[in-house]
Formats: C-alpha cells, sequence, structure tokens
C-alpha cells in the first residue's frame, strides 16, 4: 500500500493554473461548489440507503397586519369645526376683509 500524501494550497494553485481556462470559476468558487455539491451527494446517499429525513420545511405565515393605533389627533366633532366668517362688504371696502384662502 502506498503512504497517504498530502495535498497543500500551493499543489491546488499549480494545478489549477495549469487546467484552467478563461472562463473557469475562481479556485474559491469551485471550492464552495464542490462543498455544496458534496452535501447533496452525501443526502442523496442516504436517502437511497433508507435514512430518514427530516420534514422539508414549509413556507412562513404571512405576516399579520400592522396594529393601528388611534388616530394621533382627536377627532372633530361637526359643531367644533371653526365657523367661516361671514362676508362683510364693508370690511372689504375698508381693507379689513382677509379672503378665507389667506388666512
Amino acid at each position: 500500500m502506498s503512504a497517504p500524501v498530502n495535498v497543500t494550497d500551493e499543489h491546488m494553485a499549480r494545478a489549477y493554473a495549469q487546467t484552467r481556462k478563461h472562463d473557469t470559476p475562481s479556485l474559491d468558487v469551485l471550492r464552495a461548489h464542490w462543498v455544496l455539491y458534496s452535501c447533496i451527494r452525501n443526502r442523496a446517499l442516504g436517502i437511497a440507503q433508507g435514512q430518514v429525513l427530516p420534514p422539508e420545511p414549509v413556507a412562513a405565515p404571512p405576516p399579520s397586519p400592522p396594529v393601528r393605533a388611534g388616530p394621533q389627533h382627536p377627532e372633530r366633532r361637526r359643531d367644533d369645526a371653526p365657523k367661516p366668517v361671514p362676508y362683510s362688504s364693508r370690511a372689504a371696502a375698508a381693507g379689513e376683509y382677509v379672503h378665507p384662502d389667506e388666512a
């Protein structure tokens, strides 16, 4: 039997440099995908061997509507509404009349 060999990061970098093409993802991306692939393959191996898996997650319930606080300002009653100033031609002639839009 042959002795085990440790593959270092330097060995991986040299092998990557020799085999990469112009559109090859970086070594870190390949490593991340390999880890994900290994996880998926191990899960598939467990399924093939009859391993019981946890139930699949279900969607979370929709968030409840926010609780509305009472009105910021107390509601005004109709009789509390400001009364319009009656028009006076005398006040208008004297220049004392102010139009409600200008008040």
